[in-house]
């Protein structure tokens, strides 16, 4: 067994209410995927007004896939025996063995809820990249607009375009 509990044997009260946990942890973990999956497109779009909404999202519903977890964990540990260091190697089969066998939704649910977390953090990364090179793409064409304007000419004419018709947008020759 890969994780030691104090407790020798788990109930079925304690594995259904274990299972209702993970199933509102999953629940907020797949809100939070659509949220990020929004941002990703908003990012592309670079849809100023929309990914500070999405911000707002985020900060809403952050705290309760937090509450969710915490709640999950504090059964594992108040209520099944688990360390706090337990926490994040304790897998299905160690249920398993503790509680003799487990439900068909049971594991259904373990199943989902790890899948969510992998999808969530796949997600999340990619929105990571995909933001720092919006960064750097800004950084970039702020740099080239510095060095239009340094010799103190208009950088853009009325209509916003450089003077001369050359495209000078580091934007425009990356893409």
């Amino acid at each position: 067994m890969n994780v030691i509990i104090e407790q020798k044997r788990i109930t079925s009260q304690q594995i259904s209410k274990l299972e209702s946990l993970l199933s509102a942890e999953l629940f907020e973990y797949r809100r939070l995927r659509r949220i990020a999956i929004k941002q990703n497109s908003y990012l592309r779009k670079r849809d100023v007004q929309r990914i500070e909404h999405n911000a707002t999202e985020w900060a809403k519903y952050l705290p309760m896939a937090e509450k969710a977890k915490n709640a999950r964990e504090s059964m594992l540990v108040n209520e099944i025996g688990c360390s706090e260091k337990q926490l994040n190697s304790l897998n299905i089969q160690d249920l398993e063995k503790l509680a003799g066998s487990l439900p068909d939704s049971f594991c259904e649910t373990w199943d989902k809820w790890k899948l969510s977390i992998s999808d969530l953090e796949r997600q999340n990364n990619l929105n990571g990249i995909l933001a720092r090179f919006c960064l750097e793409l800004v950084s970039d064409e702020l740099g080239a607009i510095k060095e239009d304007c340094s010799d103190k000419q208009d950088c853009y004419d009325t209509q916003g375009g450089i003077p001369g018709g050359k495209i000078n947008s580091v934007i425009t020759r990356r893409a």
